[in-house]
């Protein structure tokens, strides 16, 4: 399969992942509002509080709804970003699948990060990474960012889960990452470390003057 099947194929099988989720997050939004709205029905002392859920879930569903269109219009483009903004946005589509599962995720990425890079890219591998350990329970995934002189380093950790991981998760993601090397200069390292935790680092190299960067207070 080619480079650009590859990652066409990754982006349809994410759009459909979020899709579901949206789906139910949608389902419960509008089921606890209706259930609120039975009960106004009955009994009128409840008015507030179900104006106060249509005000909270409605935002809720607002943005859902927003984050998945813009994932799924996005086209590549290389510019500057703030690493940790468009990381949140991207795991708040992700927050329920996880919750579901008592997944926790730590960031420890400096809010002033600014970066020049093609998300579209970045975003579908960190995306795919992260869909993949959704199934799992009970760990904690942290993501940490840090910026050197000519490149950015991003991890993601997790405890070594051995069998738990899906069997051609390496592989699949490994080869999504070669397949986004074309376009976008990242590369990819995974260890295993003593402690009993598997580190994976994404490192993208930022070329000439293309430097990561602390964006200045103010």
């Amino acid at each position: 399969m080619q480079s650009k099947e590859i990652i066409h194929c990754a982006r349809d099988q994410l759009a459909v992942f979020f899709a579901r989720i949206l789906a139910h997050e949608l389902n419960n939004i509008f089921t606890g509002i209706d259930g609120f709205a039975q009960l106004v029905e009955e009994d009128s002392g409840y008015l507030s509080e179900l104006v106060n859920i249509i005000k909270k879930e409605g935002r809720r569903g607002i943005i859902l709804i927003r984050l998945f269109q813009e994932f799924v219009h996005r086209t590549p483009e290389e510019k500057e970003i703030n690493l940790k903004a468009e990381l949140n946005k991207m795991l708040t589509l992700l927050e329920r699948a996880f919750q579901k599962n008592q997944i926790q995720l730590k960031l420890d990425i400096d809010e002033k990060l600014k970066i020049k890079t093609n998300w579209f890219y970045l975003e579908l591998a960190l995306a795919h990474l992260l869909t993949q350990l959704s199934h799992l329970a009970n760990i904690t995934i942290n993501i940490s960012a840090r910026a050197l002189p000519d490149q950015t380093e991003l991890e993601i950790s997790l405890p070594l889960l051995g069998p738990e991981l899906p069997e051609d998760y390496f592989q699949t993601t490994f080869q999504l990452v070669q397949a986004i090397s074309k376009y976008l200069p990242l590369q990819l390292l995974a260890t295993e470390q003593e402690d009993q935790t598997c580190s994976i680092s994404f490192l993208f190299i930022l070329k000439g003057e293309e430097k990561a960067k602390i964006a200045q207070a103010g």
